[in-house]
């Protein structure tokens, strides 16, 4: 009797142990993709570095000037820091910034 009682508690322990490990495994995992906050990012064909807005809310001005391309068209703008509305972005030379989060 106290050996069915001892492996149901060794089991049980390993089970939980188990699920912890699965668990952060899972969150490491998914926390070493570098990602985008603010939209995605795409190898540009061309090696031109391009910004393109994929939704939008009224007028849009990067850094202070109005931008005068359409949604989902592509515009060429220089690699490095940007500043939409307020929002902060980095854009990397040769590549293109398809930005569609307003959020906070």
């Amino acid at each position: 009797m106290k050996s069915e009682i001892l492996f149901s508690e060794t089991q049980k322990f390993k089970q939980w142990r188990l699920w912890v490990l699965l668990f952060t495994f899972t969150l490491l995992i998914s926390s070493c993709f570098q990602r985008e906050l603010r939209g995605k990012v795409r190898k540009s064909s061309d090696k031109e570095t391009y910004l393109v807005f994929d939704e939008v809310w009224g007028e849009i001005f990067v850094d202070g000037e109005k931008w005068n391309f359409k949604i989902g068209e592509k515009g060429k703008i220089l690699p490095g820091e940007h500043s939409i509305d307020g929002l902060t972005i980095t854009i990397k030379k040769g590549t293109t910034f398809h930005f569609n989060y307003w959020g906070p």
